[in-house]
């Protein structure tokens, strides 16, 4: 009986990680208030440089799901360049802003295709290019991650189409052409 109120003590410890390690996490090595140490939350562990006990300068995380990043932060956040890598092999090289893909930056989906362009709070907006799988590849404008606007589309087999793009395809054929 006694074994009991002990299970449960040790159960909640480990389902709930956030109530005994806390939001702030734990320093387990160095300086995690102003210099270089590493802290360990519930969520993910790092290793890099603090200030005001927040992530600042150059660190990296990793997660226990094998998610990883390595750049710079600022105030807790992604700011600046960095690399994020996920366990499914999808990675995004470039800008940060306030923990978003901001600014110039690639993406490498797991299909393997790669979206090079730019980006506004985790969203591919601006003038990019999509490179699909099967060598085609698409040059234009995107807006809430989607081209749009008058776009080139380019074909493996030297097919390029010059249109106005909306939901992924082109609605609009301004122009075809085939290379020889």
């Amino acid at each position: 009986m006694k074994r009991f109120p002990f299970f449960l003590i040790l159960l909640i410890f480990f389902l709930t990680p956030s109530l005994t390690f806390g939001d702030d996490g734990e320093c387990i090595e160095g300086d995690c208030e102003n210099g270089f140490g590493t802290k360990v939350h519930s969520h993910k562990t790092y290793v890099g440089e603090f200030k005001n006990g927040l992530e600042e300068g150059h660190g990296k995380f990793t997660t226990p799901m094998g998610e990883k990043f390595e750049g710079e932060w600022e105030n807790g956040e992604r700011n600046g360049l960095g690399k994020y890598v996920s366990p499914e092999g999808i990675t995004y090289e470039g800008e940060y802003l306030n923990g978003y893909e901001h600014g110039k930056g690639t993406f490498l989906y797991s299909d393997g295709t790669k979206y090079v362009g730019n980006w506004v709070e985790g969203r591919r907006e601006g003038f990019g290019f999509m490179v699909y799988p099967d060598g085609s590849r698409v040059d234009g404008t995107w807006e809430n991650d989607e081209p749009v606007g008058r776009s080139y589309l380019t074909n493996p087999n030297g097919e390029i189409y010059k249109g106005y793009w909306g939901k992924e395809k082109i609605e609009a054929l301004i122009e075809y052409k085939i290379r020889l």
